[in-house]
């Protein structure tokens, strides 16, 4: 039982600073698979992909993927 209450304090914790320790949802993408796909390098892509979620095209949560604390994208 204990256990269990740790993990909903930390569940808590994480969701309080607004990371989710969601996975991928399949209408969401990042900024390598999106530098990938239109042929930019990582740092284009986060520049670019931060300018359309100002402009209000993309909306972005922060995450957690295989271990790396990430931005996912999609449509707003």
């Amino acid at each position: 039982m204990k256990t269990k209450q740790a993990l909903t304090a930390l569940d808590q914790a994480i969701a309080a600073i607004g990371i989710s320790s969601e996975s991928k949802k399949d209408d969401e993408f990042t900024t390598s698979e999106f530098a990938d796909r239109v042929g930019m390098t990582i740092g284009g892509a986060k520049d670019r992909l931060a300018r359309e979620v100002r402009r209000g095209v993309y909306k972005s949560r922060s995450g957690v993927l295989n271990g790396q604390r990430m931005n996912f994208y999609s449509l707003a």
